[in-house]
């Protein structure tokens, strides 16, 4: 079984995850199927050092530079349109995504309320190949952790070497792991 299987089954206790895998848990049915109540979202605990800064992904619409000024219009228009607190409501509801919009009332929706506050203190991801394998990286060894009976702690330390033999971000910004 998956870990999001598993955990769904009450097999794990925990499990890591962005807000959109809500939908799925609460969707699933069968003998993986939780109890409702059964999940809730928290944040993430504090390490050693800090608190948690969890990995934040971003998506956004783009406009051509090349657009013609009718096409331009056009997208801004969706621009506003998906940004909307009516919009925005609509996708945190049926997809579990997180609003941009800080209007959107967050009082009946506790587990998104509470993405949304960790987001404060998380590291935006840029849309790269490293990203991406950084996260895949992190998944296995999450795998790993939870499957086997493997020293946290190294598995820890092997994603920390990961995160921190990244090359200098060429945009003069801290790279991902700096502080």
């Amino acid at each position: 079984l998956s870990l999001q299987k598993q955990f769904a089954a009450g097999k794990l206790a925990c499990f890591v995850g962005d807000s959109t895998l809500l939908q799925s848990l609460w969707n699933q049915t069968g003998s993986n199927a939780p109890e409702p109540g059964q999940i809730g979202v928290v944040p993430l605990p504090a390490g050693p050092a800090d608190e948690a800064r969890p990995l934040l992904a971003t998506e956004g619409l783009m406009i051509s530079a090349s657009a013609n000024d009718k096409r331009a219009a056009l997208a801004f228009e969706l621009a506003k349109y998906l940004t909307s607190v009516e919009s925005q409501t609509l996708l945190m509801e049926q997809a579990g995504m997180v609003p941009a919009n800080v209007s959107v009332n967050l009082d009946d929706q506790p587990d998104i309320a509470a993405f949304v506050a960790q987001g404060r203190v998380g590291v935006v991801l840029d849309n790269s190949t490293y990203s991406a394998s950084l996260l895949n990286r992190g998944d296995a060894l999450y795998a790993r952790a939870l499957s086997n009976n493997e020293d946290i702690e190294q598995l820890a330390a092997l994603l920390v070497e990961t995160i921190n033999g990244r090359p200098a971000n060429p945009s003069g910004g801290q790279a991902l792991g700096e502080q």
